[in-house]
């Protein structure tokens, strides 16, 4: 790593005191979609199923499991699980039991889907329990295995239903086959939840940030820049989309390689919007319609956003955003140059 050696006075044995400063340089960069570059986020990234793994037996209003559920057993499925007609109740688990759905043939499932969604109704989680997902081919684990939580406020005990979304690309399975989805109950034993509507979708979208090769960047705050109709902005609205948005948009900083999450920021409506990020200006522009133009800045202590190429800062869009004007996001930050 290049450094910046320099000698400062000696320490009380005479020694000589080295102080190692990182030659830096003040940059900014702007986030970026991962699957095509482009940089603008006003896009509709809301969710169109593309293959459905699990919804119920296939009677009333569900339309049926096209792959076999299997795992541990004990499994029971009935309305009264169910978000939206018949769900699946695992019962309560013995520690590191598996919820499992096959698929007849392997494929890549990063080929044509941008998310894994499904809801999830937590009924009984003790203390130090950990949902994981992942994928197999047979019996070979394939990419990394995800912490539901990391995708999901806190889980709790007899919470209601809610929908959750996990990128395909956050499993890291590097577009190798796969032909079975697991859920495993890790960290404490007794736990018991219930799905529904689980299925592979196109829709969501992800902008990264992630510095160039020899490169290390130390993140000082993020901007925002939201600009769309001067129509009456609510509290209860995200810009001036009317009841906010069903996902958020979600900021956060994790590692590719383990699927850690460091840590995130998710905003729903106006008021998490003023509420998280700190608004540098306000202005309204005179036209047919006034547009009206927010810029909201993120501050980050930089130990707690250093982004290499492992290391990155993620944007999610999860919802239809294309009525606002202009939605980006940019980066201010200090660039270090380490060795090869």
């Amino acid at each position: 790593m290049s450094r910046d050696f320099r000698a400062s006075p000696r320490g009380p044995d005479g020694e000589t005191v080295v102080t190692v400063r990182p030659t830096l340089s003040a940059q900014q960069a702007q986030f970026e979609r991962v699957d095509d570059g482009s940089e603008e986020m006003n896009i509709d990234a809301s969710s169109t199923q593309v293959e459905n793994i699990w919804n119920g037996p296939g009677a009333g209003v569900d339309a049926g499991a096209d792959w076999t559920q299997g795992g541990s057993a004990g499994h029971t499925v009935g309305p009264a699980f169910g978000h939206v007609g018949d769900g699946l109740n695992t019962a309560v688990r013995a520690l590191d039991d598996t919820t499992e759905f096959q698929r007849a043939s392997a494929f890549d499932v990063t080929s044509g889907h941008d998310a894994l969604e499904f809801w999830l109704d937590p009924k009984v989680v003790p203390p130090g329990s950990n949902l994981t997902v992942y994928w197999r081919d047979g019996v070979t684990q394939v990419g990394l295995k995800l912490s539901v939580e990391n995708y999901a406020k806190k889980l709790k005990g007899n919470t209601p239903y809610r929908l959750l979304s996990i990128p395909v690309i956050d499993f890291n399975t590097g577009g190798t086959v796969v032909d079975t989805l697991v859920f495993q109950y890790e960290g404490a034993a007794g736990q018991r939840y219930c799905y529904d509507d689980i299925e592979l979708v196109t829709g969501p979208k992800v902008f990264r940030l992630a510095s160039r090769p020899n490169q290390i960047w130390h993140i000082k705050h993020i901007k925002l820049v939201l600009a769309s109709d001067d129509n009456g902005w609510r509290v209860d609205k995200f810009g001036d989309i009317t009841g906010g948005l069903s996902k958020g948009l979600m900021l956060q900083h994790r590692q590719i390689s383990t699927g850690i999450v460091f840590w995130r920021v998710n905003a729903k409506d106006n008021v998490d919007l003023l509420g998280r990020y700190a608004k540098e200006s306000d202005t309204t522009f005179s036209g047919t319609p006034d547009q009206r133009v927010l810029v909201l800045r993120y501050d980050i202590v930089p130990s707690e956003a250093v982004v290499n190429q492992d290391c990155v800062l993620d944007i999610k869009i999860r919802d239809d955003l294309s009525s606002v004007t202009v939605l980006e996001a940019f980066a201010h930050f200090e660039r270090e140059d380490v060795s090869p």
